[in-house]
């Protein structure tokens, strides 16, 4: 689960990808607090935050609890509030090559100082790029043997690594 403040709303923002069975995102679930409207679900603030990341700032839990009046509910409680999740796109790979390795590509948006470290393992690869849109950045990881393990954990620590340096994760997908 991914947490956020909009300084400007002075709201608190809980995020988390719907995933489906083979590892894309195929949803994005967003929740929102703030003292003046309690807790509320939005799609449209998904989308108004994957197009506009410099309106909200990442931030741990403990950090989103410092900002939350009371105790901040658990997180199987915070699931709860998702009632109106931002669907995302879902279309079958285009593979070009049946025989090669699979690539999930994880779409990030923002800005940073300096390129963040993302490292695979021995069973799969990670390649950051930055694209050639303004404030946006790609982690490709590669699925290098098809006795791998499954790389759904991986993909959940790149985007915990990419949160933790400042970019909202947008979308996984699998390229082939």
């Amino acid at each position: 689960m991914d947490y956020y403040l909009i300084p400007s709303r002075r709201a608190l923002v809980v995020e988390e990808f719907t995933f489906g069975a083979d590892h894309t995102a195929a949803a994005l679930d967003c929740a929102a607090w703030s003292a003046a409207d309690g807790w509320w679900s939005s799609a449209v603030l998904a989308k108004q935050l994957c197009a506009e990341p410099a309106l909200a700032v990442a931030v741990t839990r403990e950090a989103a609890a410092a900002n939350y009046p009371g105790v901040l509910p658990s997180e199987d409680h915070l699931r709860g509030y998702f009632t109106d999740p931002l669907p995302l796109s879902v279309a079958p790979p285009l593979r070009l090559r049946p025989d090669a390795p699979p690539i999930y590509r994880v779409l990030f948006a923002g800005d940073a100082a300096g390129a963040p470290t993302v490292v695979g393992d021995e069973h799969h690869s990670v390649e950051l790029r930055e694209l050639h849109t303004l404030h946006a950045w790609a982690v490709d990881v590669t699925v290098l043997s098809p006795h791998a393990p499954p790389v759904g954990p991986v993909l959940r620590q790149v985007i915990q690594a990419m949160r933790h340096n400042g970019f909202l994760p947008v979308t996984v997908e699998l390229l082939g």
